[in-house]
């Protein structure tokens, strides 16, 4: 996706791969300080949420695409990554949002997590 989206280069510096990842409590993960780039500048979307756990307040999580016509995703982060780059700290930005380094805790209730952050549970 990337080699269409950016074909030159331009705008993604870095691609981290399956390659790049390191195995972490048994799950491949994604380590932003191996690109020598400022944390408070950098982004990692990925649909894996193990991947971005060793840097979770700078991960953005995204659906996974499966050639569904209807898919908005990347749509979605556009709008969300032109709102990002007016940030000093993306960190702040992304914490405040996706609330992904309190699922990474020790004693973490993801269900707990995600009512308390983002309302009430469907009845």
């Amino acid at each position: 996706m990337l080699d269409y989206l950016d074909p030159h280069k331009k705008y993604f510096s870095h691609r981290l791969y399956r390659q790049h990842c390191t195995l972490e409590k048994n799950y491949y993960t994604k380590d932003l300080r191996c690109v020598n780039r400022r944390l408070e500048d950098s982004v990692l979307v990925d649909n894996s949420g193990y991947s971005i756990m060793l840097q979770p307040d700078n991960g953005i999580p995204i659906l996974p695409y499966y050639h569904f016509n209807k898919d908005r995703e990347l749509l979605m982060l556009l709008d969300f990554l032109k709102e990002l780059v007016k940030t000093d700290d993306v960190r702040n930005r992304l914490r405040s949002h996706f609330f992904l380094n309190k699922y990474f805790d020790q004693d973490s209730d993801p269900k707990k997590i995600f009512l308390e952050n983002y309302g009430r549970e469907e009845k």
